[in-house]
């Protein structure tokens, strides 16, 4: 973790106090997370990638869409798209490009999935056989509860995209192997799963 992040969470703390808590899992697929220090604020926020593009002035914490990372970090920003210096985010209403070119940090999705991770909605009726094909490989009724992970089993892009190839499971206890059960096995694009910021 980078050291201008530790104080940071304190500081976000005041500065989001009545805001909503973070958001978890963002409403879009994402390409990533985005910690901002507190002198980025206000975003100058553009429709497009060019600062020549008309600008809003954003500073209330209610017009963005908080995420966690971790219990101990500032809550992140989700990024939508990437260009460069530039990142698209999701704000409370809409989407928007801000050009970043203070010291931040950026996680991809890639880095925050991984083994214990779990399907978002959308994605919990069915898994594809091969990465890119239509889901037809069926969760059982039972599917989801409140123990249900996936364990990633490999990972391929195909079109440009990540896939990754996973076994959902159960598991009541996490400290108690035995209590695994295995529910399907097949393939879903990155942007199906989401993780706990949490343990």
């Amino acid at each position: 973790m980078p050291l201008w992040v530790l104080p940071l969470a304190l500081l976000f703390a005041q500065y989001r106090e009545g805001c909503p808590d973070p958001h978890s899992p963002p409403a879009q697929p994402v390409v990533g997370l985005l910690v901002l220090p507190l002198q980025a604020f206000p975003l100058q926020v553009r429709q497009t990638p060019d600062p020549k593009a008309s600008a809003r002035s954003l500073r209330h914490c209610q017009q963005f869409v908080w995420h966690e990372i971790t219990e101990e970090e500032p809550p992140a920003l989700a990024v939508l798209d990437q260009r460069g210096s530039w990142y698209r985010i999701q704000l409370a209403a809409g989407s928007g490009w801000v050009q970043v070119q203070i010291l931040h940090k950026f996680t991809p999705i890639e880095e925050l999935i991984r083994d214990g991770s779990h399907l978002r909605a959308g994605w919990q009726a069915r898994l594809s056989a091969t990465p890119g094909a239509s889901p037809t490989i069926r969760l059982p009724q039972t599917y989801p509860d409140s123990h249900t992970y996936i364990q990633i089993l490999d990972r391929q892009r195909h079109n440009g995209f990540t896939w990754l190839r996973v076994q959902v499971y159960s598991q009541d206890d996490p400290y108690e192997p035995e209590t695994r059960r295995n529910h399907a096995q097949g393939w879903v694009p990155i942007e199906a799963t989401w993780f706990f910021s949490r343990d």
